[in-house]
Formats: structure tokens, C-alpha cells, sequence
């Protein structure tokens, strides 16, 4: 079946967009699946206005909507006479599928935007790059022991602790 790849750690956390991988990854096929495009809308008056945006969703992403406006139409299918479940239910679609909506906030403006159906994108950072700016300040400290209040002797010690607690995870 086709579908993405998904790399499955165990154990290490690892950024999959550096050279850090370790011997516990395996490459396992995931199916392709349905997904939406990252909106909440209203359920009451007025109806299927877009009231959250999901982050790190394809609309977050693309950042042409914004809380507040309504969804007219799905590519061509007007949305006046739908319910909010069958909205939501026509928002739906194969991964990677694009889906054109009519936005528009009444008595401002109206327009066509499409919108790809994406998963969720979120930053990820390893965990060395995550405790840089630690161990950075904790470097600094270590040049200047000759000159350190006891405040600065007590960080230099909570981030030398704090730096090998996080290595042993």
C-alpha cells in the first residue's frame, strides 16, 4: 500500500534533519491517511466560522485564514446548506490532496484560497542542540572561576548537574 515512511526511535531522541541518527532506527510503511486542514469552526450562528487554527497545521502554515472568517465553499459545493459535521466531514482527504475553499469575512472581503491537507509540522531539535545555550553558559562560567560571586559558583553548579542529567536520559 503506498504511503510515507515513519522512522521509529527507541530510545535516543534524535533530529531527524541532522547526522545523529543512532543503530535504534527502523523504517516502518505507514498507509496514507485522511486528514483535515487544521480548523475548528462554529457549531452555532454563525455557522461554519472558523474559530481556532490548529498550530503547525497546513492552514497555520500557509497563514492566509484567520480566526473569524467563514468558509463559503468547498472547491465548488457551497456550504450554506450543510451541517458543521458535514463541513467538516468534506474538509477531509487523502494526505497531500489539495482543497480550495471560499473564505470571507461579511462586508469586507471574499476569496479563493487552496489549501494542501498536510500532517502536523512542529519544530524538532536534538537534544545536544536543545542544552547549547546551557552548556554555553556554563562554559563561560568555568573561564571565569577566578571571579565568581557565589550566586554565579551555585549556577555554574545546577548547570553542570543539570547538563549530565539530561546526557544520562
Amino acid at each position: 500500500m503506498p504511503g510515507r515512511w515513519l522512522h521509529e526511535l527507541s530510545g535516543t531522541a534524535v533530529d531527524l534533519s541532522s547526522n545523529e541518527w543512532t543503530e535504534a532506527v527502523r523504517t516502518l510503511p505507514v498507509p496514507l491517511k485522511h486528514l483535515g486542514i487544521g480548523i475548528s469552526t462554529n457549531t452555532q450562528a454563525p455557522l461554519h466560522t472558523i474559530i481556532s487554527i490548529q498550530a503547525g497545521s497546513a492552514v497555520a502554515r500557509n497563514g492566509n485564514m484567520l480566526v473569524g472568517e467563514s468558509i463559503g465553499h468547498i472547491d465548488t459545493a457551497p456550504t450554506s446548506t450543510v451541517s458543521h459535521a458535514e463541513l467538516h466531514r468534506s474538509l477531509l482527504g487523502l494526505e497531500y490532496t489539495p482543497i480550495s475553499l471560499g473564505i470571507s469575512v461579511p462586508g469586507r472581503f471574499s476569496q479563493t484560497l487552496s489549501v494542501l491537507r498536510s500532517p502536523l509540522k512542529t519544530p524538532q531539535i536534538s537534544w545536544a542542540r536543545a542544552l547549547d545555550p546551557f552548556r554555553d553558559r556554563r562554559q563561560a562560567l568555568e573561564k571565569a572561576t577566578s571571579s565568581l560571586t557565589k550566586d554565579r559558583e551555585t549556577e555554574l553548579v545546577f548547570l553542570s548537574v543539570g547538563e549530565t542529567s539530561f546526557v544520562m536520559l
